[in-house]
């Protein structure tokens, strides 16, 4: 006998929102702006209306939109603007806690973050200047006058004064004669070099000698034409004389240790003009660009010269292309190249569906409006990547698709790899970047890229060095410029493998908490304490200087600055790598133009 049972099963809709705010903490001066993912978990479409409440009033907050619809497993963002109603002028920071409630006709889900209004003018700063000000003016005059040697001062010099030749006419014991023969005497030039002995006393040189350091140069020259120290016979500390160095023929520069930056000292190069005129043939349309979070500080990008303005976002199914055509189409309206660095879902990629060919019809869709396109960013780890299924066979299969579909739209588009992210570590969560890029290449990745996607943002010494990173007990590559392009470079362009593919960097940038008000170990930026030592005159120097032996190497084709103007500054410190400081100056635009003008110069960039 069998036995017939009928049941109906009903499925009930239901509805849970997860919220995500970034940046958060998030501190400035001037507010700034939050990024609210909504996230509809729930199996039924969701309208929304977000609120937001801040209990001391103390900012105004604009939701952009205020309202939205999310289907179900996708996720929708709004800008949530924060603009203090008042500035906080001289004090302690404002910590400043909101309430964002995201309401719908079923469910309502809160977040809390937490914003810091820093104060415009240190507290210790009036207390400085009022210190400053009792010191410096009882010692202004002082300072204005000072003391000339006896030695160097002829006292008892007679002054001409009209009277018959027998006639005294200055002794030692009369002040004002001396006064006056001490004015006459600072505008001379006793050792005829050219400069003035009151030039001579304000730089600490000799005035009775032309040559106060002895090292072949006049006094004159070095301050005048050369810009040396006129007291220290080697300026740059390579045991080359300054006189040497100009003087020597061998196109030295007594200013810089390193004349050609080959890495090799001026004193122990065999030929140190080398890099004055590089060997390699510079890549064609080499560039220089920046990361951008504002369109308000385009002029950044001016001042340092940029022509690329590199833009980063995330790919979601069913994401419309309208509004990142709309953004691109406005820089290159400005004049811009622009670079649109696409991230995925990480959690749409893993349940799989066709997701890698919808992610490359999106860059088909972007990419008349792009001049470069990074596919992906750093798949090597579990935040960008599926944890357990971190493959650069995988990804190449993604590349391959994107490759396709970006040229079958606009054969023009630069298709960069998506930049590994330096590390050495190797589990199920991370795989190093030197074994990622291996697996690429094992995998054909270079016959669907035009450039090779690079990071470097771990940096604590300059370009040149290979040695003496705060975090560096190994020697690993990942924390110097030299070993990381050469690793990458040779990794995709070994003997045999065709023509030669240049390297990308999509990010490059240097760490530095110099303007801030605290410290990377108070903020718990625990990640990046290796930066504490890092002044803003080293990432300003030390771009320079990356910039000109990408381009001089022959191995680079674009140069993204990280960053130019972010402002989170806590666990993941953003604005300390941004080249726009707190205090609204850019000592790195300075040295970057000053680059520019230098490889234009020689050739290697137009």
């Amino acid at each position: 006998m069998v036995a017939e049972t009928t049941a109906e099963l009903e499925i009930l809709p239901f509805h849970e929102m997860i919220l995500d705010v970034r940046p958060n903490p998030y501190q400035s001066r001037s507010g700034g702006t939050l990024v609210l993912t909504v996230e509809n978990q729930g199996n039924a479409q969701t309208d929304y209306r977000i609120d937001v409440i801040e209990p001391s009033d103390s900012l105004e907050i604009t939701v952009d939109p205020p309202t939205g619809s999310v289907a179900p497993q996708q996720s929708r963002q709004s800008n949530v603007l924060i603009n203090p109603r008042k500035r906080n002028w001289v004090g302690n920071a404002k910590r400043l806690t909101m309430t964002i409630t995201v309401n719908s006709s079923q469910q309502s889900a809160t977040v809390s973050p937490v914003y810091t209004q820093l104060s415009t003018i240190p507290r210790w700063l009036p207390i400085l200047l009022l210190l400053a000000c009792c010191v410096i003016i009882p010692l202004f005059g002082f300072l204005a006058w000072p003391e000339v040697k006896p030695a160097l001062f002829p006292t008892a010099t007679a002054v001409p004064t009209g009277t018959p030749e027998n006639t005294p006419t200055a002794t030692q014991d009369i002040p004002a004669t001396q006064t006056a023969t001490r004015a006459i005497w600072l505008e001379l030039d006793d050792d005829g070099d050219g400069l003035l002995n009151r030039e001579e006393l304000e730089n600490d040189t000799l005035p009775n000698a032309k040559d106060t350091d002895g090292d072949d140069l006049s006094d004159f020259d070095e301050l005048k034409k050369h810009g040396t120290d006129p007291t220290n016979q080697d300026t740059d500390g390579d045991t080359v004389s300054d006189g040497e160095e100009v003087n020597g023929g061998r196109c030295l520069s007594p200013n810089s240790p390193d004349t050609d930056l080959d890495g090799m000292r001026d004193d122990i190069d065999p030929d140190s003009c080398t890099g004055v005129t590089p060997t390699p043939s510079p890549v064609p349309d080499f560039a220089l660009g920046g990361q951008i979070h504002s369109d308000e500080n385009l002029d950044v990008l001016e001042e340092a010269r940029m022509t690329w303005v590199k833009v980063q976002l995330r790919f979601g199914l069913g994401a419309d292309a309208s509004s990142t055509i709309q953004d691109a189409t406005k820089f290159k309206e400005k004049g811009y190249k622009v670079l649109l660095s696409v991230v995925g879902n990480k959690e749409e990629l893993e349940r799989g569906g066709g997701y890698k060919q919808a992610f490359a019809n999106f860059l088909g869709e972007i990419a008349p409006v792009a001049d470069g396109i990074e596919v992906w960013n750093e798949p090597n780890i579990q935040n960008e990547w599926p944890v357990g299924k971190i493959n650069p066979a995988d990804y190449t299969e993604m590349l391959r698709l994107s490759y396709d579909a970006v040229k079958s739209t606009n054969p023009r588009t630069l298709v960069i790899s998506g930049a590994p992210a330096p590390t050495g570590v190797n589990n199920e969560t991370v795989m190093s970047d030197d074994r990622y890029i291996q697996g690429m290449m094992a995998a054909g990745a270079r016959n669907y890229m035009d450039c090779i996607g690079i990071h470097y943002n771990a940096g604590a010494t300059p370009p040149s060095a290979e040695s003496g990173h705060p975090s560096d007990s190994t020697g690993h590559y990942s924390y110097y410029y030299l070993p990381m392009v050469d690793l990458y470079y040779n990794a995709f362009n070994s003997e045999g493998s065709g023509s030669e593919i240049p390297l990308c960097f999509t990010e490059i940038g240097y760490l530095t908490p110099d303007g801030f008000d605290e410290t990377l170990a108070q903020i718990g930026a625990n990640n990046f304490l290796w930066a504490e030592g890092t002044s803003v005159r080293d990432q300003a120097e030390w771009l320079e200087e990356a910039l000109l032996r990408a381009c001089r190497s022959g191995k680079v084709k674009l140069f993204i600055v990280w960053n130019v103007d972010f402002e989170g500054y806590g666990q993941d410190p953003q604005a300390g790598y941004a080249i726009l400081r707190p205090n609204e100056r850019c000592p790195s635009c300075e040295t970057l133009s000053r680059a520019v003008g230098a490889l234009r110069n020689e050739g290697c960039m137009r």
